[in-house]
């Protein structure tokens, strides 16, 4: 098969001049941690860390946001905030990186998967219900690809038993759910902030919270929990914290991609549109419905290939896509419930996300690449080539 697309596409890149010229007065000073442990008005970090949490609490709405150097630091310290016990039980989507997983494990709390809505690919509500036991705790939350989880119905089901809610929108920072940014309204959310996502400041992360005392917890084990010899709760005063803090330099270049994030989602959400539009008369191509389209702002671009038209298996399909000089490909989403770690008796079956993991998911990395109008036509044309040569069950394709 001849190639399409015969060159590399462009790179996204967020980061430019504007976060240069921003940074250069931090190398004449230079400080570039504001950060100092103990009991004195550093604690909280310096006057870039706090200028940018301001910004975000404004830009998102909420109260209080705590910057950490890596959503995953954020996940580790959310758990250790809300105070859970040892072997609690905490619920998370069997599809999701395994940093959920492994600040789960590091707080010493027992996982429990839950199966994938694959209409969607987050939290499966009807699993959910199933997988809640007197001995659940927590429930993360991920919104996957850049959409949000049913969170109205999380919240009907979770309403009359103390279940905590973490969410998290590393994939999805500035989507909105029912007109809200999603992490902002559960218990405690965040953002990551690491190279490929919408805004960057290489790496960092975002915890938002409304809950006063979530907060100040979050902000203790940001910085060793030095803090909490002057603290009357007992509880406090015996925690113990980590070295999470954010540096000026990325909360500097932070204030300035967080100007930026409208504009960026803006064009994702235009780019990825046009793609779907122009794919949805391929037959066997399954594409997410309208509310998925119009709520998401496309950290991936994810299909489902329909198994019970087409022929041709997932790896023929992805080959072929691949030939075509298609880029970006993911063929394979982590599939935290079976990860070697476990034991085999200790593996929780996640049917729905193991037959679309195996036999119909893909998607297109379009978080890595600033498309152009030609690498959108080109990008159609790569799937219209080789939905062309495809085999079908005993059904009339349609003409492309």
């Amino acid at each position: 098969m001849n190639k399409i697309i015969k060159y590399k596409l462009k790179p996204f890149q967020s980061v430019n001049i504007d976060e240069y010229k921003s940074i250069k007065d931090l190398f004449v000073t230079g400080k570039l941690s504001g950060f100092l442990a103990g009991n004195n008005k550093e604690f909280y970090g310096g006057k870039n860390v706090l200028n940018f949490e301001k910004k975000i609490n404004n830009y998102f709405n909420v109260k209080y946001s705590i910057t950490v150097n890596s959503w995953t630091s954020g996940l580790i310290i959310a758990l250790k905030a809300m105070d859970l016990k040892k072997n609690d039980e905490v619920i998370l989507p069997a599809w999701t990186m395994s940093a959920c997983l492994a600040a789960i494990l590091i707080n010493g709390l027992k996982p429990i998967f839950c199966d994938i809505n694959e209409d969607n690919f987050t939290l499966c509500v009807n699993d959910l219900k199933k997988k809640i036991t007197n001995k659940t705790k927590a429930i993360i939350a991920v919104d996957l690809f850049g959409a949000c989880c049913e969170y109205d119905k999380i919240f009907e089901i979770t309403k009359k038993r103390n279940i905590k809610i973490l969410s998290d929108s590393a994939q999805a920072i500035g989507a909105k759910y029912k007109k809200r940014y999603t992490s902002t309204f559960t218990d405690i959310g965040g953002f990551s902030l690491n190279r490929h996502k919408h805004i960057n400041t290489g790496e960092g992360g975002i915890i938002v919270t409304n809950n006063k005392k979530y907060a100040y917890r979050c902000a203790l084990l940001r910085n060793h929990g030095e803090n909490t010899v002057i603290d009357k709760d007992p509880k406090l005063r015996k925690m113990m914290g980590y070295n999470l803090r954010l540096g000026e330099i990325e909360a500097k270049i932070g204030i300035q991609q967080l100007k930026k994030l409208k504009k960026i989602i803006i064009k994702r959400k235009q780019d990825c549109k046009k793609i779907y539009s122009s794919l949805a008369n391929l037959d066997g191509l399954i594409i997410p419905n309208k509310n998925y389209i119009k709520q998401s702002i496309f950290y991936y671009l994810p299909f489902k290939i329909d198994n019970t038209k087409i022929a041709n298996n997932k790896e023929y399909i992805i080959n072929q896509l691949k030939k075509t000089g298609l880029q970006g490909l993911e063929v394979y989403y982590p599939q935290l419930n079976r990860l070697p770690y476990f034991k085999k008796k200790e593996i929780q079956k996640c049917p729905v996300s193991e037959r679309i993991n195996k036999n119909s998911f893909f998607a297109l990395k379009v978080c890595s690449y600033e498309y152009d109008s030609r690498d959108l036509e080109l990008i159609i044309k790569c799937f219209e080539k080789v939905w062309k040569k495809l085999k079908y069950k005993n059904v009339t394709k349609k003409k492309i």
